[in-house]
């Protein structure tokens, strides 16, 4: 197995938009030829309540080819609004080579996610002034830089700006 690719299709649409492989999501990789059990995760944070959504799952094998599996038809429920902004804990935390960062909004906001060492330099944007809903959402750091290199082995913190509000969580990185 060289991964998986997840497909959305969106009320009223035709067309089939990938949005997430294991090109782009270290958290899609496969394991290769392998009995061991290995769970795969991934949250589509781009969703709207009142919606109703198709996602496809493909595997890809060793050697390319591509295996559609099912198609599932979700419709997503009233949103929850939390009644803080907050910046959960990373998980897997320390980790290598992903971890996942979840955060909630207790209102709309321009939001920014970036890395910073320990010296307070930036080493990854996540995201950038972004306008978010009032909502969660989860986004991933794969232990890159802005240029796409491997980060160091160490301590970085990941920081949240939304609105007004800033957060900060400690993150190990484990090379």
């Amino acid at each position: 197995n060289a991964g998986f690719i997840l497909d959305r299709q969106a009320d009223g649409e035709t067309d089939w938009t990938t949005i997430a492989s294991y090109e782009t999501h270290d958290g899609l990789k496969g394991q290769g030829n392998t009995s061991s059990r290995t769970e795969y995760e991934f949250t589509d944070v781009h969703v709207f309540a009142g919606n109703t959504y198709k996602y496809r799952l493909s595997d890809v094998d060793s050697w390319g080819t591509v295996h559609v599996n099912e198609i599932i038809e979700i419709i997503v429920t009233a949103e929850v609004i939390p009644e803080a902004t907050v910046l959960e804990p990373a998980y897997p935390n320390p980790f290598n080579p992903e971890t996942r960062i979840r955060y909630k909004l207790a209102e709309n906001a321009n939001v920014t996610l970036q890395v910073v060492d320990l010296t307070g330099r930036k080493v990854r944007i996540i995201l950038k002034g972004e306008q978010q809903r009032a909502g969660s959402y989860i986004m991933y750091w794969n232990g890159k830089n802005d240029s796409n290199m491997n980060s160091p082995s160490g301590v970085y913190f990941l920081v949240l700006h939304a609105g007004d509000v800033i957060k900060t969580q400690k993150a190990m990185l484990l090379r």
